[in-house]
């Protein structure tokens, strides 16, 4: 090819050595074409065939019988668009209906018909919910339409509610060979927001990864958002924006320049020589030398050397600085920076006092094990009591007036007298005729019985009963516990009582899930000598999944 032609219009350097490296490449000079506006569709071409456009300073080829931009101004644009509305109820549909063009640069929203919803979230009033249904605009143009069937479905999000809402763009990628959008995915999606995974429905050949794209093939993207106050959202497949093509790949271009070389930065800490007890100015240095990795100027008396220890004095304090060298990478100049100097006391032993003497006077703390030994120290805080030794404390080192706080075993005690308030006691010895009938009271002596009940289950009633024997008249004291088990909707109830010796003594009915907790009966009756019934009773089973329950029941005989 002897001549190339560059149309004198195209001013911009790299677009118009793209435009040569892609001549050439094509073989043809006498081809490229200058036009005021992209092409459209309509445009006439022959494969090849190059095209400038002055309006958007972009090349154009066509390939597979259509116009592709190789370079230039081809991003995609991508918003969330949201639309409010408020209620009282706790559902609400896309009353909304048309189809939105929204504006990328101002994000406005109009056409359709928004039949009381808004772009902006309006106020609410009490007991007003906030609905939400929200759409992705994806285009490579200054707007985008946005059939109502893209909105998601209303969800509330309540301003007064203490949870926030979750909020994702989802992006899914294809390539193809040909210049035909692939098919949508289809199905019902869920995304979770923890874990940023797409599952569910059918994909249809995209991908929630970014492909590599060949020469010669199409690579397309089509997005949704997510929006839910969970960490999950459901998401229709109608939700996705239709497919757009994001690029063809283009020739190679040529190898550009080397970069700049990165910053060197250099970090360290620098002390002063002297040990003092008041802060120092902080240092300054003319430069870094990088072959001996040291100061040049650095101010008087301060080193990279650490300074002796000197442990005789505690008020004297070693003092430091850290510094930071940046180095550019471009001009090699130097950039050195100091902190404020620090001061700290040097420890590199045991420290105790004058007067220590192991066992017997002054203190000492040791700087390898941490441990640590005082002639007496007063402790603000909590001595745990594995810090006590065992067998440390003996009984003449308590002298107390009360031993309420205690709660042990003592072993075997003598005891002259003893005024108890309370007493359990496991096993008691009595000498014969020790307690004689004029020292019991009337109904002092109780017997106390329990009975675990087998589950019930069915349609009901289910019945829990025992039977109690009385030597004497006296009083029977019940107490039952009723656990219910099953799926228990709002419409559902269940009656249950405690009866004893033939008398109702309580009754409760329970609804909803209130029923699946345990419910708790007590009372008492005075009954006669003989045997006596006491019973649970679980009726009137209404509405009540797999039905089934258990039952515990306490009885107390007390009698002289």
């Amino acid at each position: 090819m002897s001549k190339v032609f560059v149309p004198a219009s195209i001013k911009d350097k790299a677009i118009r050595d793209t435009f040569l490296s892609i001549i050439k490449n094509v073989g043809d000079g006498s081809k490229p074409t200058i036009s005021q506006y992209d092409p459209t569709i309509s445009t006439p071409g022959s494969v090849g065939q190059l095209i400038y456009s002055e309006a958007t300073n972009s090349i154009w080829m066509f390939v597979n019988s259509a116009w592709v931009k190789i370079i230039g101004s081809n991003g995609l644009n991508n918003a969330t668009v949201f639309l409010y509305n408020k209620s009282t109820a706790s559902s609400l549909s896309k009353t909304f209906s048309g189809d939105f063009t929204y504006t990328f640069a101002t994000g406005a929203l109009t056409g359709g018909t928004l039949n009381g919803w808004s772009t902006t979230p309006p106020s609410l009033s009490a007991g007003e919910n906030l609905f939400v249904s929200l759409a992705t605009a994806s285009a490579n143009a200054t707007t985008d339409t946005i059939p109502t069937s893209e909105f998601s479905a209303p969800e509330i999000f309540s301003i007064a509610g203490l949870d926030g809402a979750n909020t994702a763009l989802i992006t899914l990628y294809q390539v193809t060979s040909s210049n035909s959008a692939p098919s949508d995915p289809t199905g019902i999606f869920t995304y979770n927001f923890d874990t940023q995974s797409l599952t569910g429905g059918n994909l249809n050949g995209w991908s929630t990864s970014a492909p590599t794209v060949s020469q010669g093939q199409y690579s397309w993207i089509i997005t949704a958002s997510a929006f839910s106050s969970s960490n999950t959202d459901t998401i229709a497949a109608s939700e996705f924006t239709p497919a757009s093509r994001v690029g063809v790949p283009a020739a190679n271009g040529a190898p550009g320049s080397d970069g700049d070389t990165g910053d060197t930065i250099i970090t360290g800490k620098v002390y002063y020589g002297n040990l003092q007890s008041y802060s120092p100015s902080a240092p300054n240095a003319t430069s870094w030398n990088i072959n001996t990795s040291t100061f040049v100027g650095l101010t008087s008396n301060w080193s990279q050397n650490q300074p002796p220890v000197n442990v005789t004095d505690t008020s004297l304090r070693e003092w430091s600085s850290f510094f930071t060298v940046t180095i550019d990478g471009s001009n090699n100049s130097q950039t050195i920076s100091f902190t404020t100097p620090s001061g700290a006391i040097q420890v590199t032993d045991d420290i105790e006092s004058d007067n220590y003497v192991a066992g017997t006077s002054g203190w000492q703390i040791q700087r390898d094990t941490g441990n640590a030994e005082f002639g007496a120290a007063a402790i603000r805080g909590q001595l745990t009591a594995g810090q006590i030794a065992a067998n440390a404390i003996t009984a003449d080192k308590i002298n107390v007036s009360s031993l309420d706080a205690i709660s042990a075993n003592l072993g075997s005690i003598t005891v002259g007298s003893a005024n108890i308030g309370s007493l359990a006691v496991q096993n008691v010895n009595l000498a014969g005729n020790a307690v004689s009938t004029a020292k019991i009271l009337d109904n002092a002596v109780t017997q106390s019985s329990n009975v675990n009940f087998s589950t019930q289950s069915g349609a009901g009633p289910y019945i829990f009963a025992t039977n109690i024997s009385m030597p004497t008249s006296g009083d029977i004291i019940a107490i039952g516990t009723v656990i219910m088990f099953g799926s228990f909707p709002s419409s559902a109830s269940v009656t249950m009582s405690l009866h004893m010796d033939g008398t109702l003594i309580q009754s409760v009915t329970g609804s909803g899930d209130t029923m699946s907790a345990s419910s708790s009966f007590s009372g008492s009756k005075f009954v006669s000598a003989g045997t006596r019934t006491i019973f649970l009773y679980v009726s009137s089973i209404t509405g009540v999944t797999n039905p089934s329950a258990k039952a515990n029941l306490t009885v107390l005989r007390r009698f002289k």
